[in-house]
């Protein structure tokens, strides 16, 4: 996306569709609660040159980081950047390119998971949040609503939501 910001319906996206427990928490709530998870994924070239940018959120203290397969998916390189560590990617432990979502495997130990809740609690019209990582590793958070469920590529089941966001926020 460019330009300014625009409702989008995104369907598996960062880290807000793991904290549907949280929804009737405050903004700041969030943001604190998630901010540690954040990363910021980055593919390379064979140049070693930057090629995109997005974010991911760690799903486990082994190193597991979970971002949209549109990020990474014609990188040679990838590394993964919370705060003023970064971590390089050792390889991919699930890729679905059709439904733009994988999870890649860095070296990272006792990093902070996000904490997932439960899908079949959270109803229509409930506050979400995206928490990203932006240029530079700041976070944010944006708000939006809990749309519905739906059924998409190869039979799974994604959360739809519309948030407003800014450019870089995939992952």
């Amino acid at each position: 996306m460019s330009g300014p910001l625009k409702i989008v319906k995104i369907i598996l996206v960062t880290a807000v569709l793991v904290f549907p427990v949280l929804s009737f928490a405050d903004s700041d709530s969030v943001y604190r609660k998630t901010m540690g998870s954040i990363a910021v994924v980055t593919a390379y070239n064979r140049a070693g040159e930057p090629l995109t940018e997005g974010s991911g959120f760690v799903a486990s203290e082994d190193g597991a980081i979970v971002t949209n397969y549109h990020v990474v998916g014609i990188a040679k390189a990838i590394k993964v950047r919370m705060g003023k560590s970064v971590l390089d990617v050792q390889g991919v432990i699930y890729g679905d390119k059709d439904n733009d979502l994988v999870v890649l495997k860095t070296k990272g130990k006792g990093m902070p998971a996000v904490r997932f809740g439960d899908s079949d609690k959270i109803r229509e019209g409930e506050k979400v949040y995206i928490v990203s990582g932006t240029e530079g590793s700041r976070v944010s958070i944006h708000e939006g609503v809990f749309k519905g469920t739906k059924t998409v590529i190869h039979g799974r089941k994604a959360l739809e939501i519309a948030v407003p966001v800014s450019h870089g926020s995939s992952g």
